[in-house]
């Protein structure tokens, strides 16, 4: 998910998910320079995400 910010003439992108409990994590944070965001931003996202994922599992078990 993302959430969009602006700030006088900059708009931001901060990309996130739901955990548990209530628990929001940000993944990347980008200012948009073009009404696209770039595929590398999203795999930084992705890529935290599934880290974040991972790490979590090992700590339940």
């Amino acid at each position: 998910m993302g959430l969009r910010i602006k700030h006088s003439s900059n708009n931001f992108r901060i990309f996130y998910f739901h955990f548990v409990d209530g628990k929001f994590i940000l993944l990347h944070a980008l200012r948009k320079t073009t009404s696209k965001t770039p595929k590398s931003d999203l795999k930084v996202a992705a890529k935290r995400m599934d880290t974040y994922l991972k790490g979590s599992e090992k700590n339940e078990s």
